[in-house]
C-alpha cells in the first residue's frame, strides 16, 4: 500500500521515471526504496554551496516572491547550513542593481 502512496507523491521527471519501472521487479517498498537510491543517489553528492547560490538570478516575469521561494528551496541543500543573515546578505546580492536599492531599502 505504501508504493501506491508514493507515487501519488511523484511529478514531473520523477513521476516520468517511475511510470517506466519495470514494476517485476518492485515486490515490496525495500525493491522501491533501492531503485530510487540507485536513480537519484547522484543529488546526495551534488549538494548546493554558495557559489550555486550566487548563480541564481531573478527572472524577468518573476516575481519577487516566487524568486525568493525558488531561491530558499536551494539554501536547504546548502552544506554545511547557512546562518540566516548569511543567507539575508547572499540573497540581497543576486539582485541586480536596479532592484538592489527597493530590496535593501525595504529589508529593516
Amino acid at each position: 500500500m505504501l508504493i501506491y502512496f508514493f507515487q501519488d507523491s511523484l511529478t514531473k521527471s520523477a513521476l516520468n521515471w517511475y511510470m517506466i519501472l519495470d514494476s517485476t521487479k518492485i515486490n515490496k517498498l525495500k525493491d522501491l526504496v533501492d531503485v530510487l537510491l540507485k536513480q537519484y543517489k547522484f543529488n546526495l553528492k551534488i549538494a548546493s554551496n554558495r557559489t550555486i547560490l550566487m548563480a541564481i538570478k531573478k527572472g524577468n516575469h518573476e516575481s519577487v516572491r516566487i524568486y525568493m521561494q525558488r531561491w530558499r528551496d536551494k539554501v536547504t541543500h546548502v552544506q554545511p547550513s547557512l546562518i540566516e543573515t548569511e543567507m539575508v546578505m547572499l540573497f540581497s546580492n543576486t539582485f541586480q542593481s536596479l532592484y538592489y536599492k527597493h530590496v535593501m531599502g525595504s529589508s529593516a
